[in-house]
Parts: structure tokens; sequence; C-alpha cells
């Protein structure tokens, strides 16, 4: 079983490293152990893909949501978007005038 500790102490020292010296870096940190030696190549191959970050800074791989605005879900109408971070964007409700005209009672 790999050490992830280990596999990542090897990787992050390998990556201050070029080439022919970073290869032989990694053999000798690994020695005999070659599932870490594998794990160790596959984490700098992803680290050192140039088209990993601009695939992940495109416009297509992160969209915008859709609005919800001016969408009624029971008795709050989404007045106005008020952010968008992550993985989802916010949206201020408004109650309906019923629905406000009563004192803590379910609408």
């Amino acid at each position: 079983m790999i050490d992830p500790r280990r596999a990542y102490e090897i990787f992050a020292a390998a990556l201050d490293r070029a080439g022919e010296d970073r290869d032989a870096f990694v053999a000798a940190a690994c020695g005999d152990d070659a599932a870490l030696r594998d794990e160790v190549n596959n984490l700098l191959r992803v680290a050192l893909d140039e088209s990993v970050p601009a695939l992940l800074l495109s416009g297509e791989a992160v969209a915008e949501p859709p609005s919800q605005v001016g969408q009624q879900f029971s008795h709050f109408r989404l007045i106005e978007r008020i952010g968008i971070g992550g993985m989802a964007s916010s949206t201020a409700p408004s109650a309906s005038t019923a629905c406000r005209n009563r004192w803590r009672s379910s609408c």
C-alpha cells in the first residue's frame, strides 16, 4: 500500500528539479517501490501538464449558472442575484404580501 504522505513529499521535492535530474531523484527516492514510483510519476504528469490549468480556467469549464430571478418557489419570488461563486449562485427572495401579513404562521 502506498503512503500518500510519502508520495506527496517526493512529488513536491521532485517539482523543484528538471528533466533527467527529476527522473533520477524520483528513482532514488522511491527505491524498489514500483507502486510509489508510479504514483509520484502520475502526480508529476498531471502537475506538469500545461493543458490542465487552461481547461479549468476556460469559460467552457466554468460556466455561469442560469439566473432564476423572477421565478416563484412556494410563497417566495426571487428578485435579485446577489452572488456567484464555487458551484452555485445566491438569489435574494421576497415573500408574497399575503405571507408577510401573517405573523409567525406558515404560508
